[in-house]
C-alpha cells in the first residue's frame, strides 16, 4: 500500500511543523522506538498524521524536540494515539515531554466492547485496509530508513484521525465518552517507571534453585547486565535467560563444562566463557547466610465473610459488564473486587474511592454497597 508522507530530519523543518500544528484542532500521533534492539530503548522516530498530510520525525537526525512541546501541552489540540501507553511513557523518558488532552482509539475500543483491539483490525474493519505488520519488531534505529520501512510508520497514524471520529460517535451513541474522558486523563499522567533491580528471584523458573545456585545466578544475570550495557543490546539478546538457570543449576568451573550446557554456543564461549566463570566463582563464594532466598509465601486466609462479598462482587460486576458488552475486567479486575472485598461497611466508600474510576463507581457502587449491608 503506498502512502505520501514527508520527512522531518531538520530543526527548521520541524518548527515549521510545530506551526502547522499549533493550527490543528486534532493530529494524530504514534512513535517507533528500538526497545527490541538496545539496552534502555529510545524513540527513534515519531509520526503525526493531520488531517490533509502525513508526517515522520526522524528524531535521530534532531538535536531535540523541544519545538513540539508547546503544541502536546496545548490542551485545546487533541492528539489522537492507538495504545498510548507506552508512546507517553517513552516521551517522557527521552524528552520530558507531556501530554496533554488525548484520544486514545484502543481504549474507545475497549470501552464500546469492540471485540478486535489492535489497529491492524480495526483498520481493517472500519476502513477496508489490509495492513502489514511485518515491521513490527525492526531495529528502527537503522539509517537508513527503507521506503517500506517509512511506509508502514506513515501507515500507523495516516487514518487515525478517521478512526477517531467513528468510534468518538460510537461512545457519544452509548453515552460513554465521560468513561473515555477519564480514562484518557488519566493515561495522559503516566510516567516511565524505574528500571527493576536486578534480582535472581524475578527469574522466571528460580525457585527450583538452592540458596547457593539462586548466588550464582546473581552474580551472573549482574555479569550480563553489564555485558548488555557494554554493547548497548538487551540483556536477554546477550545470553537468554534460560541458558543462565542451566549455568546457575550446574556445577561447572571449566569451559568443556559450560560447553556441555545447552544453547551455550561457541560464540558464548568465546565472548563471555571466562567472564562466566568468574562469576559462578563469585557466586560460588558468596557466604551461606547471605545467598538469596524466596521468601515462604504467607497466604492471607480470607474470613468466610470475605469469600462471600468477593463472589457477590464479582457476579454483580459480570453482570453488569455483560449487560454493557464489555469485558468485565475492563469494569472491575479481580484485583480491585478483592480490596473491595475485604473492606469492613464503615470505610467501603473510601476503599471504592480509591479503587474504582469515577465512571466505574457510578455504575457499581450503588449494588457493590448493598452487599456490605
Amino acid at each position: 500500500m503506498t502512502i505520501s508522507y514527508r520527512v522531518i530530519e531538520k530543526d527548521g523543518d520541524l518548527e515549521e511543523l510545530a506551526g502547522r500544528l499549533s493550527g490543528e484542532a486534532s493530529f494524530a500521533i504514534d512513535i517507533e522506538a528500538d526497545s527490541l534492539h538496545s539496552y534502555e530503548g529510545k524513540v527513534c522516530l515519531v509520526q503525526i498524521s493531520t488531517s490533509e498530510e502525513n508526517y515522520i520525525i526522524d528524531v535521530l537526525k534532531l538535536s531535540n524536540l523541544e519545538l513540539i512541546r508547546p503544541v502536546l501541552l496545548d490542551a485545546g489540540i487533541e492528539k489522537v494515539f492507538h495504545g498510548a501507553d507506552y508512546d507517553i511513557r517513552m516521551l517522557a523518558k527521552d524528552y520530558s515531554l507531556e501530554v496533554r488532552n488525548l484520544f486514545d482509539t484502543m481504549i474507545a475500543s475497549q470501552l464500546l466492547g469492540l471485540k478486535s483491539l489492535g489497529l491492524a483490525a480495526l483498520l481493517n474493519e472500519y476502513f477496508n485496509l489490509n495492513i502489514d505488520k511485518g515491521f513490527q519488531k525492526a531495529d528502527w534505529s537503522k539509517r537508513p530508513l527503507s521506503r517500506e520501512m517509512l511506509s508502514y510508520a506513515a501507515l500507523d497514524t495516516a487514518h487515525l484521525l478517521g478512526l477517531r471520529d467513528i468510534l468518538a460517535l460510537k461512545l457519544e451513541a452509548k453515552g460513554r465518552m465521560e468513561w473515555a474522558r477519564e480514562e484518557f486523563h488519566l493515561l495522559s499522567l503516566n510516567r516511565p517507571k524505574p528500571r527493576q533491580l536486578i534480582s535472581p528471584l524475578k527469574v522466571k523458573g528460580a525457585r527450583e534453585l538452592s540458596g547457593r545456585q539462586l548466588a550464582v545466578l546473581q552474580v551472573i544475570l549482574e555479569f550480563r547486565d553489564e555485558k548488555a550495557k557494554e554493547l548497548d543490546r538487551p540483556p536477554f539478546k546477550v545470553i537468554g535467560n534460560d541458558i543462565l538457570l542451566e549455568i546457575a543449576g550446574a556445577h561447572f568451573s571449566t569451559i568443556e563444562g559450560l560447553r556441555t550446557i545447552p544453547g551455550i554456543t561457541e560464540r558464548i564461549i568465546e565472548r563471555y566463557g571466562s567472564g562466566l566463570l568468574e562469576a559462578i566463582k563469585k557466586g560460588n563464594s558468596v557466604p551461606t547466610e547471605e545467598c538469596p532466598k524466596f521468601e515462604r509465601r504467607q497466604r492471607t486466609r480470607r474470613s468466610e465473610a470475605e469469600l462471600q462479598r468477593f463472589e457477590q462482587l464479582k457476579a454483580v460486576s459480570t453482570r453488569m459488564a455483560n449487560e454493557l458488552a464489555i469485558d468485565p475486567a475492563i469494569l472491575c479486575n479481580n484485583t480491585c473486587i478483592s480490596a473491595i472485598a475485604s473492606a469492613s461497611p464503615s470505610d467501603i466508600e473510601e476503599v471504592m474511592a480509591g479503587t474504582l474510576k469515577s465512571w466505574q463507581r457510578n455504575i457499581l457502587s450503588r449494588e457493590f454497597r448493598a452487599i456490605f449491608g
